[in-house]
């Protein structure tokens, strides 16, 4: 028995030793000079100390902000402890974030190496850079003088000041929010970390959240507008806090697009680090069998505009239109990668051939000069095949391609249905319902349109109309978010989709929400029972936002919340 308890023991150990971890994670991997980014350093099932690695290149701002945390999922338990830190590069360029370590129990810990891309200091529009207030929204461009066809990093983003953003607890959300349009620009969205990020501005801290990112392409030179940005948002709102509407405006700005300089030789476009290499498959070559030949151009800029490059293939080549092939990435210092030409190529008698090379001109908007990129001759000696003085050719290759030795193609070999001479067409069924098809559809379109006139007229009756299923799609995510653990976040999109079904179905305004009024509104059109139950569970969303959370009460809240929408949705 004794022995049975030591080896449990001892299993019990080395898998508590196995699930150990130091775990390195930043908010961003991409920024520029005077930006800041969140580093976390958790540490799961263990105790110890962590210890910070060498920041040269980094001026800690702000920090540690430390937490600690317990899940129970499926019967096992989870611990963790975090130090987060703000951090400001000193320089722009490929930085690194070295490992950290962990002293514990079970030995050192060690977290993963971390690199970070810097770049040059951003261009804002208007008064960028200055604390324009506790709550404003600005639009940022990475420069404001570039060539036709350079990329132009575009960013707009939200600023709420700390105090703001504590005071009403991160309850944030926007009403409304335009951004205008940028005529003269080819627009390559990017996509967002939908977090909220720390920043220090003249000595101030804000939370920052980024709506949008582009990269811009400008297509014609002179004065461009970059479009502003206006925001109308409500800060707080529940039971305990009265919702406050703010609104921001970012101003437009303003880019010089300078035209690129006149070339003597036919100009593929303004890219940067531009490389062209070729391969093919094989090195003998004989009559009637296909060989591929791949050209790849690599660098940095639009290469989605690229067209395929012209090549002067010898008269007794076959050759098939390219597959192209693109591995190309997206971020905020522009558009990098390759595009790939697969041609497939069918020499139809031998020979030696020779073909001029590739020559590859462009515009280098880094160093504000065209540059050449070439390369060698081709040279192809092509021997003899078997199929040669004959129509019968051998292909074998990846592509889609089939030659067959036959004269005619695509025999059919089924049956033929004979259709009578003395039937007609015209003046049969058939016809008149063809005819009669266009006259159907114009009138179903003509009451489709006064349909939705209809609706969206009555704004208010579409509302109401629409509350259940707006109020399905709130349940799902925070279903999603119950499964993730972060049971605060579960609370407060469970009091969204509450608050939002109340006042989408009852027409109330989200400014009077209040919980006497909801429970006002419930017990006229329902029953004081009902109205009770409604006012219970708000009360719990609202309250376990801000209190620890009993573990399991998740699912059965998330199940009380389905239940009261049905029967309000019943009565």
């Amino acid at each position: 028995m004794k022995k049975w308890l030591v080896f449990l023991v001892w299993m019990a150990a080395a898998w508590v030793g196995k699930s150990q971890t130091l775990e390195a994670t930043v908010t961003r991997t991409a920024l520029s000079v005077g930006e800041t980014l969140q580093y976390t350093l958790t540490l799961q099932n263990a105790q110890g100390e962590i210890r910070l690695p060498a920041l040269d290149d980094f001026t800690i701002v702000q920090g540690p902000s430390i937490s600690n945390s317990m899940q129970i999922i499926n019967g096992a338990t989870t611990r963790s402890y975090s130090e987060t830190y703000w951090l400001r590069p000193k320089k722009k360029g490929k930085l690194t974030i070295p490992e950290a370590t962990a002293r514990t129990s079970g030995g050192i810990l060690k977290s993963k190496a971390i690199t970070i891309e810097v770049g040059e200091q951003r261009a804002g529009g208007g008064a960028a850079g200055q604390n324009l207030g506790e709550f404003y929204c600005q639009a940022y461009v990475s420069d404001r003088n570039v060539y036709v066809g350079e990329p132009l990093y575009v960013e707009y983003a939200l600023y709420v000041s700390q105090r703001v953003y504590s005071q009403y607890r991160g309850n944030i959300s926007a009403q409304s929010l335009t951004i205008d349009d940028s005529e003269g620009f080819w627009s390559e969205s990017l996509d967002i970390s939908e977090t909220w990020d720390n920043e220090v501005i003249n000595g101030v801290s804000f939370k920052k959240y980024v709506v949008q990112r582009h990269l811009f392409f400008p297509q014609t030179s002179g004065e461009l507008t970059v479009g502003g940005m206006n925001i109308d948002a409500r800060l707080g709102g529940g039971f305990f806090q009265r919702a406050k509407a703010v609104e921001s405006t970012a101003p437009p700005i303003r880019v010089n697009v300078k035209a690129v300089p006149p070339s003597s030789e036919p100009s593929k476009g303004t890219f940067s680090e531009i490389e062209v290499k070729t391969s093919i498959d094989q090195s003998a070559f004989r009559s009637n069998e296909a060989f591929n030949m791949e050209v790849t151009i690599s660098g940095k800029g639009n290469l989605k505009l690229l067209g395929e490059p012209q090549l002067s293939w010898p008269s007794d080549f076959e050759v098939f239109d390219p597959k192209v092939k693109d591995n190309i990435r997206m971020n905020q210092y522009g558009e990098s990668g390759s595009r790939t030409f697969e041609y497939v190529v069918i020499p139809r008698s031998a020979g030696s051939f020779q073909m001029d090379g590739i020559t590859f001109s462009y515009f280098d908007y880094k160093q504000e000069k065209y540059l050449t990129r070439s390369t060698p001759d081709f040279v192809f000696d092509v021997a003899r095949g078997d199929g040669e003085g004959t129509q019968t050719y051998t292909y074998n290759s990846k592509t889609d391609v089939n030659i067959l030795n036959q004269d005619i193609l695509f025999l059919k070999t089924g049956a033929t249905r004979l259709v009578p001479p003395s039937t007609h067409f015209f003046g049969s069924v058939g016809f008149f319902g063809l005819m009669s098809l266009p006259w159907l559809a114009f009138g179903a379109l003509v009451f489709i349109r006064k349909r939705k006139e209809q609706e969206r007229a009555d704004v208010v009756g579409t509302r109401m109309k629409n509350a259940g299923k707006v109020a399905k799609k709130h349940l799902a995510n925070a279903e999603k978010i119950a499964q993730t653990g972060e049971g605060r976040e579960f609370y407060s999109e469970l009091y969204r989709a509450l608050t939002q079904y109340i006042g989408g179905k009852y027409n109330v305004p989200l400014s009077e929400m209040t919980g006497e009024r909801i429970k006002n509104v419930l017990t006229e059109r329902t029953n004081g029972t009902l109205a009770q139950e409604f006012s219970e569970l708000l009360t719990t969303c609202e309250m376990a936002r801000f209190a620890p959370i009993v573990s399991g009460a998740v699912n059965q809240h998330l199940a009380d919340a389905h239940s009261i929408i049905q029967k309000i949705e019943k009565a």
